[in-house]
């Protein structure tokens, strides 16, 4: 994976895997750029709901990840600073 699909990858993960336990098992990324991806994806995640909630968007049937990125996140931090 060169620097503009890791780019790409991270800037919208939604796009490129189907789930947050697929954006962790990937093995072209790093603890870092994970991070990146999964702060990107929890971004998004805030502003559909958001959207949602003020009616601007009807998003049925489509599962916000949130709750499985929020653990992702935690996990991946306690692994950074307990190596």
């Amino acid at each position: 994976m060169d620097k503009t699909e890791i780019s790409s990858t991270t800037a919208a993960p939604s796009v490129h895997f189907k789930n947050v336990q697929d954006l962790l098992n990937n093995e072209f990324l790093n603890t870092k750029e994970k991070l990146v991806a999964l702060y990107n994806w929890k971004s998004t995640c805030e502003l559909e709901e958001a959207s949602t909630a003020e009616g601007m968007c009807e998003k049925e049937g489509q599962d916000h990840p949130l709750a499985d990125i929020l653990e992702a996140i935690r996990t991946l931090k306690q692994q950074k600073t307990n190596p």
